[in-house]
Formats: structure tokens, C-alpha cells, sequence
């Protein structure tokens, strides 16, 4: 992952956002589940949806979200999205996916629009920033 992709394909929309340059590059863990996260900020505020499935290819990330629990770091970025779920009420589950198979959201995560136009020609590409709240829990 270079920077942060999200996909909702059934609103024909996905987000790209770039990381920091000094953002931590080992910790790629965080980085997948912030981007989950982002996916439910954006559907709390954006689309206003009460049902979302979030596919990963990081299974670490959908442990997290089928186990609800966290250490560390990682612990502040799942209250901050089991705060906005619950504020929201959404209802939410994250499955794995295979890495081959998450096309879109890879290629929103490194901006080749080209590939993403190709699998999903009507797609909405935006720009977005993810929550300073859940960027605050990027360590160095």
C-alpha cells in the first residue's frame, strides 16, 4: 500500500487520499485498517448507510474487526470506528478478500485511475482525508 484507497462499488465512488511523506512505512497493518476505518467514516458522513461490508486483504486488519479487539495504537484507531458505528448505527462486518482480488481498492490505494476506469468504468474517483482522529494514532 502506497496511500489510502477506498471503494464503494455500490455507490459507483472511490477515494483516494496520499499518506504523509514521513508517514512509518513498517507499519502496514495500521495503514489497512485505517483505510477501513476511512471507508466507515465515509459511509457514516457521506452516504449515510446503515449496512456496510468492507472487504481486506489484510487478514491482521479483519481480525480486528471480527474480534473487535486491539492493542497499542491499533486499539485507539478500532474505538474511534466503533464510536462512529455505534453513533451511526451501522451495522458492519470486514471480510477477507484475496489480495489478486482487490483490484480496484489497490489500485485507488496507489492512483492508477487507468486500471480502476478499466474494471469499473463509471466509478467516481475523489479526493479525501481521513479523520485527524484517526491519523492521531500514528506512531513513529
Amino acid at each position: 500500500m502506497k496511500d489510502l484507497g477506498v471503494w464503494f462499488l455500490c455507490e459507483h465512488t472511490g477515494f483516494q487520499s496520499l499518506l504523509p511523506d514521513d508517514s512509518p512505512s513498517d507499519i502496514i497493518f495500521f495503514f489497512e485498517a485505517l483505510a477501513v476505518v476511512c471507508g466507515i467514516w465515509l459511509c457514516a458522513h457521506r452516504f449515510r448507510q446503515r449496512h456496510l461490508i468492507c472487504f481486506s486483504d489484510n487478514t491482521n486488519t479483519v481480525n480486528m474487526f471480527a474480534s473487535m479487539t486491539a492493542t497499542g495504537p491499533m486499539n485507539r484507531l478500532l474505538r474511534f470506528a466503533v464510536d462512529i458505528l455505534l453513533e451511526f448505527e451501522i451495522d458492519f462486518r470486514c471480510y477477507y478478500i484475496p489480495g489478486p482480488e482487490n483490484v480496484v481498492a489497490d489500485a485507488l490505494s496507489r492512483f492508477n485511475n487507468e486500471i480502476v476506469h478499466k474494471i469499473a468504468p463509471n466509478v467516481v474517483i475523489e479526493p479525501f482525508k481521513p479523520p485527524q482522529d484517526a491519523l492521531g494514532s500514528v506512531k513513529k
